[in-house]
């Protein structure tokens, strides 16, 4: 399974709890990311463009830095900002991609087909 593809956030698992991917309003942006090869990386937000780098290492570590632009967040695009410098773990099944970030939460992907 390859990690490089576009990816598209479905829910959060903060402290236990689970917030799913709120319907998107007008203007809004599915909050996204794009991991292609040589470690680069694109995504959204709920307003924003990203771009930067990751890095994945043995026993499924991974690292990811960048930045972007800077319009006013959604509350779900600022839990996924707000959690993807602290991500630290991943785990890749069929079509779904989890990172783990402080204390076993969680941002949850589909694959994009």
């Amino acid at each position: 399974m390859e990690l490089t593809g576009k990816w598209e956030l479905e829910r959060i698992v903060q402290s236990n709890v689970t917030i799913k991917k709120p319907t998107l309003a007008k203007g809004q942006m599915e909050v996204s990311l794009i991991f292609k090869d040589k470690g680069e990386l694109e995504g959204t937000s709920s307003r924003n463009y990203l771009t930067g780098f990751y890095e994945t290492a043995q026993q499924n570590t991974i690292q990811i830095g960048g930045g972007g632009t800077e319009r006013a967040e959604t509350s779900w695009g600022n839990m996924f900002v707000n959690a993807l410098p602290n991500v630290n773990l991943y785990d890749l099944k069929a079509d779904k991609l989890i990172l783990y970030y402080e204390n076993n939460n969680q941002l949850i992907f589909a694959r994009e087909q």
